[in-house]
Formats: C-alpha cells, sequence, structure tokens
C-alpha cells in the first residue's frame, strides 16, 4: 500500500498557515500572498488536467521563477514529475533528453487561456498526498548521456525542511532570488525551504554582465535580509564594487550571505569583507543525498577549507582510503530514489545506507572541511558537469583519436576544465585548437567549455585501458 507524503502535508498546510502574508513581489513589483499564489496553482493545475493526466512528466524550459514556482506546487498536488530544464541547451541536447525522458508536455512560457479567478478556490489542505516521484535534477552524464537524479515529493520536501530549519529562515526572512530554477539552490534552498519558514522572496533579474552592475539595487529597494549567490556571482561583483554607502549599509544589515554551488576562496572571502563588513557563509550539498547538507556559522568562515556544521538529520563519516585520502561518506533521510536514464531507474548504491560522494574531507567537533572532489562528476559555478560527457563531444571530431578531461581548482568557478587531445594528424598547435574550440562552442553550452585545451602527442593509459589523467596534469599543466 502506497504510503502518505508526511512533509507534503506539512508543506501545503504553509498556505494556508501564511495566507494573508506576502509569499513574492514578482518582477513587476506586484506582492502576491500565500493564499493568492495558491489561487493561481490550483487555476494552472485545472488548465493542465485538460492537457495531460497525472503521473505526466513535464519538462520545464523556462527562465521565468515565478512559473517554476507555480509548477513545482502544481507537480506535488497532481503528481505530475516535474524535469526543469537549462533554457540554453542546444537543439541537439533537448532532442536527447527528449527521448530519455518522454516528457508528455514541455512547458516554455506561461501557459495561454489561463482560466480567470471567479471567487474562491477550493482546496483541502488536510488532503492526502501520497509519496511518489516528484522532480527530476539533471546532470550532464557519465557516458554522454544526461543524466537525472530523481526524488520522491517526500524526501525532496523533507531536505527543505531541514536547510530551512539550517539557516534558520523565519517570518521575517526576506529573501533575493536570483539563482535559475534549472539549479537545485533555486528551487529547493530558496523557495521551497522559504515557505516552510513562512519567508518572502524578491524575485530579481536574470544575472548578467549589465544587470551586475546595479545588482544590489532591486534587494535595497525591498528590504531584503537573504541572499544566495555562487561564487562566480561574488567575484564578478566584487570586480564591481560599488562605492555607494547606501548600498554598503544595506549589505551590513544582511542575516546571511549564502555561497552555494562551490568551494568559496577565502580570497574572495576576505576581498568582500573588507568592502562590505560582512562574511559570506559557505552552504555545502551533494544532490544525491537531497542537496545542501551543511552551512557555514559565523565563527567557521574564519576557517579555510570549513563548510560548516550539519542539520540534525544528516549524518557524515570518512572513508580513508589506500592513498590515505578520506572520502566523505553520508547518510540522510532524504536521499534520492536514483538515477533516471533510457535504460529506466538506476538505484543509488549505499553502504550501510551511507552515500559515498567521492569528495574528499575532514570531520572535527561536527565541522564539516571538504577538500575537492574525486571523481568524473565536477561542480563548476554550481552545476554538476561530466567530464566523460565532454571527452565524448570532443571525440565526435573526426580528427580526435583520444581525449581526456579534468577538473582543476579555480578561484571563480569552483573548478574548471581543461580537456587534453590527441589528434589522428600530425598537428599545428594553433590552428588546430582553434578548430577544436569552434567546434565544441557548438556542442557545448558555455560552463562547459574548456578553459584551456592542450593538444598532446600521446593519451597514457593504464594495461586496463584507464586514462591516466594525473599523469597529464603532471606533464603539462
Amino acid at each position: 500500500m502506497q504510503q502518505n507524503s508526511r512533509e507534503a502535508f506539512l508543506f501545503l498546510s504553509c498556505f494556508n498557515k501564511f495566507k494573508d502574508k506576502t509569499l513574492i513581489i514578482d518582477k513587476n513589483d506586484k506582492k502576491i500572498s500565500y493564499g493568492e499564489f495558491f489561487k493561481s496553482c490550483i487555476l494552472l493545475k485545472k488548465n493542465l488536467e485538460k492537457k495531460i493526466k497525472k503521473n505526466s512528466k513535464i519538462f520545464l524550459i523556462s527562465d521565468d521563477s515565478y512559473l517554476s514556482f507555480q509548477l513545482t506546487i502544481v507537480s506535488l498536488i497532481n503528481s505530475y514529475i516535474l524535469i526543469p530544464i537549462d533554457p540554453t541547451f542546444s537543439k541537439e541536447r533537448l532532442t536527447k533528453l527528449k527521448k530519455i525522458f518522454k516528457p508528455n508536455i514541455i512547458i516554455r512560457k506561461k501557459i495561454k487561456n489561463f482560466p480567470k479567478n471567479n471567487g474562491a478556490v477550493n482546496f483541502n489542505f488536510s488532503k492526502d498526498v501520497k509519496k511518489k516521484s516528484f522532480i527530476v535534477v539533471l546532470t550532464s552524464g557519465t557516458t554522454g548521456e544526461p543524466k537525472g537524479i530523481l526524488f520522491s515529493n517526500q524526501n525532496y520536501l523533507s531536505s527543505a525542511r531541514s536547510f530551512s530549519e539550517l539557516v534558520d529562515y523565519n517570518e521575517d526572512t526576506n529573501i533575493y532570488h536570483c539563482l535559475p530554477t534549472h539549479y537545485n539552490a533555486g528551487i529547493l534552498n530558496t523557495f521551497l525551504s522559504c515557505v516552510f519558514s513562512g519567508s518572502s522572496i524578491v524575485i530579481g533579474e536574470k544575472i548578467t554582465y549589465k544587470s551586475l552592475i546595479s545588482f544590489w539595487n532591486r534587494p535595497k529597494q525591498f528590504n531584503c535580509n537573504s541572499i544566495h549567490l555562487t561564487p562566480t556571482i561574488i567575484a564578478s561583483l566584487l570586480k564591481l564594487s560599488s562605492s555607494n554607502l547606501e548600498i554598503k549599509e544595506h549589505i551590513k544589515l544582511y542575516k546571511t550571505i549564502i555561497t552555494t554551488g562551490s568551494y568559496l576562496y577565502p580570497s574572495i572571502q576576505e576581498n568582500f569583507y573588507k568592502i562590505y563588513k560582512k562574511r559570506i557563509q559557505s552552504v555545502y550539498g551533494v544532490t544525491e543525498v537531497g542537496g545542501p547538507i551543511s552551512m557555514q556559522r559565523w565563527e567557521d568562515t574564519f576557517e579555510e577549507s570549513s563548510v560548516g556544521v550539519h542539520h540534525k538529520n544528516v549524518k557524515i563519516k570518512l572513508k580513508k582510503g589506500k592513498d590515505g585520502k578520506k572520502n566523505i561518506l553520508i547518510k540522510t533521510n532524504f536521499m534520492m530514489e536514483g538515477y533516471f536514464t533510457s535504460k529506466g531507474i538506476k538505484k543509488i548504491k549505499l553502504k550501510n545506507k551511507y552515500f559515498d560522494t567521492n569528495d574528499l574531507g575532514e570531520y572535527k567537533n561536527r565541522v564539516l572541511y571538504f577538500f575537492g572532489r574525486n571523481k568524473e562528476i565536477i561542480k563548476k559555478s554550481g552545476e554538476l558537469i561530466s567530464l566523460k560527457m565532454i571527452e565524448n563531444e570532443a571525440l565526435k571530431n573526426k580528427f580526435v583519436e583520444n581525449a581526456a578531461a579534468t577538473g582543476i581548482k579555480d578561484e571563480l568557478y569552483g573548478e574548471k576544465i581543461c580537456l587534453f587531445i590527441q589528434l589522428n594528424k600530425i598537428f599545428d598547435l594553433s590552428s588546430d585548437i582553434k578548430k577544436i574550440n569552434f567546434y565544441l562552442n557548438k556542442k557545448l553550452k558555455n560552463n562547459e567549455m574548456p578553459s584551456k585545451i592542450i593538444l598532446v602527442p600521446k593519451i597514457p593509459r593504464t594495461s586496463s585501458g584507464k586514462i591516466l589523467k594525473d599523469k597529464l596534469v603532471d606533464l603539462y599543466l
């Protein structure tokens, strides 16, 4: 017998509990209460019921945060599986995704012929919601095929509630939302977690170089006191640092400025503090275990490599390898259901209910320290990227004999990508690098592009065929 999702019941109850409180200030500066927002979701639900059945898969390809929030709620109520897609994906990548996930509907913008709200919209907040597959968070995939991390509504919402408690969101929290909603942090950290605590959300502009120049004006206008940023965004803001005293005073009043997605280097932390007299708090998480699991306390921000303390629902232990490195193992009650692939759901591999992150670290006095990643999927600018996928794209070029991609620590992006290429002909260094760069530009999105392409006479391998990436790094970097 299918069990109910207690977390879904607690979550939906918040729309009734805080119904008269402002939930969202949209891009047009309109204030929308919890109750009004939920009514709009019910109307959207009725519209979608005419188009698709329950348990359908929805591709959401949009930069519209408000629409993403609505479809998250509708998917929860109607048992749809929501699959947020990066709008910058190429047609080739989208075609591949369609073959794997077989979506029942693709939504790119607000639904046309939206029904009007003619009076009250009824919904029973005590209505049972069954535990069901709910959302897919995409990664590039380890074999060239995009791979989705599948969560149930129970587990994903449990992670959101735990994170809300970890960062101490409350009814006075006013969050500036500026991260894309195809990122885990754009939905779980800065929407679902906020609803659990009765917080308010100000929807910001899409991050561009132009918008960064006047970035702090909008959060200042609406007295925001909490914000999530990637290290890349923070570094860019530092380059455009304002001498405006009002902006500096505004930033001092923040309850939390949180960095997510990748490791924040101490130099960025210190430069930010010099200008704004505010410490940035890092969040550490692994998508497979539910996303964010730890956050720095103020005092932890002074310790290099520290990523703070974890929630009580999280268990951490270390596994020492033959090389002496310690892998971080994590156990949560909001683990993913499995990997959604073209061959079906691939179950997560656990050891005594612990997930081996392949991340290297230390764990002392309930404080977690993160030293780097030890796997083929890296995190760059907050996004999971498969090095194998990049290698496979390079190998599609008829002049490429072998390819090896590796991640290298980088102050701005957390990690940057270096691609080693072995050609099947005698090469001209400058000309051929330009040709390969041009080819990859058509196949990869900007965040997946290697920052350095190195042509090598031969890519070394073990007797079993495994590429010796450490040797390449030692030889050429």
